[in-house]
Order: C-alpha cells, then sequence, then structure tokens
C-alpha cells in the first residue's frame, strides 16, 4: 500500500472524441409492471435487440454509437400495456405509473431499459475515459438505476411474496458500490480529497449493504460464498485504505489511525499499517492519563505492535521482500520493534521493552533508540545493560544531555569512579557495527 502521498486512481486518461454525441434527452418514463417478470425492465423487441447489440459489442467506439443512438430515442416504440389487474403476485398495482422526479430531470429517455443501458456506457468510459467524464457518466447511470429500482419496488407490497426480489435489491446495491467506488477514484485522481471521502465514505455504505443482502440469502456452505467473501473484502481494503491515504494527504492524524484501525479489522496482517497504527499509539502523548481508558489503550497499542513485528519479520523472510533495499527491510524491523519498546516501556514492562529496543537498534543503530534501551535497562536495573545502551547514545551524539548524565551515573555504580568513562564509549561504538 502506498501512503504518505495522496494515493492515484488507476483509470486511464485519453482522448475520447465520440463524447461529443453521448448527451440524450431528459425525457421521463413511465414505469410499467409485468407480473411474470416483476423487477424485469419492459419494453418493444425493437429496444430488447438493441441492447443484446450493445452488450455484443466489442469494440468501445461502436459500443458507445449504439448507446448514443438508444439514447437518442431511436428504439422507442409503443409500450405492450399489462392491462387491468388486481393483486397479483402479493400485491401488485399493475397500472399504476412512477411519477418523474419534480425536477423533471429524470435520467431517462423513455425506455425502462435506459439504467442498463447507462451502466454498459459507465463500464466503457470507466476504461477509457478522463476522470471528469467518468464522475459524469457514473452519476448519470447511478439516477438512472435508483430511478428504475424505486419505480419497480413501487409497485411491490408484500416483497417477501416475490421470489425475484432478493437478487434485484442485491444487484442493485452491488451497482450502487460500484458507481460510488468509481467516482471516489476519479476524483482521487483529481486530488479532490473532500469529494473522495465523500464517495469513499458513500462506497463503504453501499459495500456493507451488498454484503447483509449476500448473507441474508447465501451461508458458508454455498459454493460461491469463499469468493464473495474475498471480493467484499477486498473491496472494503480498497476503500478503507484509499480513505486512509486520503486523511495522510490531508495530514488528519487522528481519522487516519481511526480509518487504518477499521482496515486492520479486514486485513489483520498488513505489516505497514500495523506498524503505523502501533507508531501512532506508542507516543506518550497519544496516551490517556491512568484510569481504565490508558490500560485499554495500552493493551490495543501492544496487541498492535506486537502483531506488527510479527508480520514484519514474515514478510522480511518472504521472497517477496527480495526486491527491497538492505536498509528498508531493518527500517522497517526496526520501527515495529521501536513502536513495541515505547508500548511495554509505558506498561512499566522494562525488561520485555529492553528487549524490543535492543532488536530496534540492531536493526538501525540510532542514538535516540539506544538511549531508549538505556533507559529501559535503568529502569530495570540492569545496569551492564544500561552503560552499554548509554555509551552507545553518547557515542553517535545523542543531541539532549540526558545521556551523558545518565551514564555517568550508571559507569560510576558500576565502576567506582568515571575512570576510563571515555575509552569506555569508543570501544562501545566501535562495536556498534559487530551488534555483539
Amino acid at each position: 500500500m502506498r501512503t504518505g502521498r495522496f494515493l492515484m486512481a488507476g483509470l486511464i486518461t485519453a482522448t475520447a472524441p465520440w463524447l461529443a454525441g453521448a448527451a440524450h434527452s431528459a425525457q421521463l418514463v413511465t414505469i410499467r409492471f409485468d407480473p411474470n417478470a416483476p423487477v424485469s425492465p419492459l419494453g418493444t423487441e425493437a429496444e430488447y435487440q438493441a441492447v443484446i447489440r450493445i452488450q455484443d459489442a466489442r469494440d468501445p467506439n461502436l459500443r458507445l454509437r449504439l448507446i448514443n443512438e438508444f439514447l437518442s430515442g431511436e428504439y422507442r416504440d409503443e409500450r405492450i400495456d399489462v392491462g387491468p389487474g388486481e393483486d397479483l403476485l402479493g400485491g401488485f398495482d399493475v397500472n399504476r405509473p412512477i411519477e418523474a422526479a419534480t425536477d423533471g430531470d429524470a435520467p431517462t429517455t423513455g425506455s425502462e431499459f435506459t439504467y442498463l443501458v447507462l451502466r454498459m456506457r459507465f463500464q466503457t468510459l470507466y476504461d477509457a475515459a478522463e476522470p471528469e467524464e467518468v464522475i459524469a457518466a457514473a452519476q448519470e447511470a447511478l439516477d438512472a438505476h435508483e430511478f428504475f429500482f424505486n419505480g419497480k419496488m413501487g409497485f411491490i407490497t408484500d416483497p417477501g411474496n416475490v421470489p425475484e426480489v432478493p437478487a434485484f435489491r442485491l444487484d442493485f446495491s452491488n451497482q450502487r458500490s460500484i458507481f460510488y467506488q468509481a467516482m471516489m477514484e476519479a476524483y482521487q485522481s483529481l486530488e479532490d480529497a473532500d469529494n473522495v471521502l465523500r464517495f469513499g465514505e458513500m462506497a463503504l455504505e453501499a459495500e456493507s449493504e451488498t454484503w447483509a443482502l449476500y448473507t441474508e440469502q447465501f451461508d458458508e456452505t454455498a459454493p460461491g460464498y469463499p469468493f464473495e467473501r474475498d471480493r467484499h473484502a477486498a473491496r472494503q481494503t480498497l476503500l478503507l485504505g484509499t480513505l486512509m491515504g486520503t486523511y495522510r494527504f490531508l495530514e488528519n492524524l487522528e481519522n487516519e489511525i481511526a480509518y487504518a484501525r477499521r482496515f486492520l479489522e479486514v486485513q489483520s496482517d498488513d505489516h505497514e499499517v500495523l506498524t503505523r497504527v502501533s507508531q501512532y499509539m506508542a507516543e506518550p502523548e497519544r496516551i490517556p492519563p491512568d484510569g481504565p481508558s490508558r490500560a485499554e489503550h495500552l493493551e490495543a497499542a501492544e496487541d498492535y505492535a506486537a502483531r506488527a513485528v510479527a508480520a514484519v519479520d514474515a514478510y522480511v523472510a518472504s521472497t517477496d521482500a527480495a526486491e527491497i533495499e538492505g536498509l528498508d527491510r531493518a527500517a522497517m524491523v526496526s520501527q515495529a520493534n521501536a513502536a513495541l519498546g515505547m508500548v511495554r516501556y509505558q506498561r512499566g514492562n522494562f525488561p520485555d521493552a529492553a528487549a524490543a529496543y535492543a532488536r530496534a537498534a540492531e536493526s538501525v543503530p540510532d542514538a535516540q533508540l539506544y538511549f531508549l534501551l538505556g533507559v529501559a535497562h535503568t529502569n530495570d536495573q540492569n545496569v551492564d545493560g544500561a552503560v552499554s545502551a548509554l555509551a552507545r547514545a553518547v557515542f553517535l551524539d545523542f543531541p539532549q544531555p540526558q545521556a551523558r548524565q545518565l551514564l555517568e551515573v550508571a559507569y560510576r555504580v558500576r565502576n567506582g569512579s568515571l575512570e576510563g568513562l571515555e575509552d569506555y564509549i569508543d570501544s562501545e561504538g566501535a562495536r556498534i557495527d559487530a551488534n555483539p
């Protein structure tokens, strides 16, 4: 996962000369009802065949030309009247039309197939259009999608008696999440953070609804369940990762970490996110004062930090890390262990804090890490460990006077005087690279 900068969407940007004729008249449609296919679009054979031709078109220019022809109303003809009916299939008013939006901008051209055609136009543009064009196509398709869905559902007074309704709802909820995600990604490429957050949240909500609708219909024994479960998790991590990255771009650390913790509920072993969260929670200014909230915070922080260390170790040992520079691998190990050391220190577990700090300093010799290691050893009354670590911190020019002061106290305790201290500092400095 790329972090530290505004994540860019993976849209292919290209000029699209075929967009010039894409506009269509916003004529209204009267949604009708067919008791034999209650959630299907009702239209003429010409309309149906036109939709099939659009679906079969593989060339995007041809597909868009056919779409524009359809949206122009070329295939519009007299609908087949449903005829009078009473309470069919659980209670439908088969002759009741669905009124158009009050502003007169219902996204239809007089055909109930319009939502499918606009969906196909969106899918075609998503792969090859500029972000602004993707946003417009997604919004228009979404409006038509909602108009058709609400229209058809408006006839159904008892959805439980209509077998087609659960799949209908599932498909439309899933498509809603796709539209929102596409708009999020397009705004992401435009670096419009506010709209990335807006549509990212909407996509997350729609994705949660989709999964809830799926699990209402299928359990873990269903043949497609593992695939759908993994697809759901992948969508969540993409959306949460994007929101997390956007808050980092905005330098909103609190919200970044909040989304990172949500991300880890879905993908629990991501070493970068675990390290980021554990580092944040280990910072002394983030830790609540004494009380239950402090204990809760530190317990959660240690869990994240320990998981970060385990995840980093697994990653560094894997073939995935083979191309990473050795210094970068060492930095990963050091950062995760330093966070673990800080949390353990704050919990008063000084021996284990020292062990974590020692590993962090072994990976990346650093004056700050050696100073923290020396302080942990001092609190654990490990004089030899404290003297060695503090001497290394001084050798590496730790900028604050505390390192030298603590070293002199510990050295005097161990040796009775400060005689030979400078030579000892030099000898410890010489041993740093060897990490004995």
